[in-house]
């Protein structure tokens, strides 16, 4: 999530495939569904944290996206 804040060249690959993008990284389906859901309180236990400020710029894809 920091990269795709950092680095815009990897930011437009996350926009023009989020899939591919979180698989070639290494996240698990798990960790990719709860990135496209927005899943706060899987995302806090999954890093170990309290606190997990998201503040989404990527459009949702997918049957599983933020509506």
């Amino acid at each position: 999530m920091t990269k795709l804040g950092e680095d815009s060249a990897f930011r437009d690959s996350y926009v023009a495939d989020p899939d591919g993008v979180m698989k070639n990284f290494g996240l698990t389906d798990a960790e990719c569904k709860m990135i496209r859901t927005a899943d706060v309180e899987g995302i806090k236990k999954t890093l170990g944290v309290e606190h997990v400020y998201l503040n989404v710029h990527v459009p949702p894809h997918g049957n599983d996206e933020i509506k």
